[in-house]
């Protein structure tokens, strides 16, 4: 997780945190905050704002590793890399995700 910080005025900066990508939005995700005081302040505080927003997001995805299946997983993993694939490797997964049957797969828990 990165951060920045930019005066904004004498006694005023604003901070910045990285959240991560937003795929749904396809775009960069950030948490910005102002903050009144010296410099050191802003410092303390920009430390405090991206040492929470790591602690949140590892939260959110430890919770879906915890609930996510091997199936969802699989899934997950073949979505990210039909977007490197040619069409013609991609063809062959695509039409076994779209089948109506359950796999098996799709039951089993992830071990931690």
């Amino acid at each position: 997780m990165a951060g920045s910080m930019r005066q904004r005025g004498e006694n005023s900066w604003l901070l910045s945190a990285y959240l991560g990508w937003d795929p749904a939005a396809k775009k960069r995700r950030y948490v910005t905050k102002t903050v009144h005081g010296c410099k050191r302040q802003a410092e303390k505080a920009l430390a405090d704002l991206v040492s929470q927003t790591h602690k949140e997001s590892h939260a959110s995805a430890m919770l879906d590793a915890k609930t996510m299946t091997i199936g969802r997983v699989l899934s997950s993993w073949l979505d990210a890399r039909l977007k490197v694939l040619s069409p013609a490797t991609g063809s062959a997964p695509r039409s076994w995700r779209s089948s109506k049957r359950t796999r098996p797969a799709d039951r089993v828990p992830r071990a931690c």
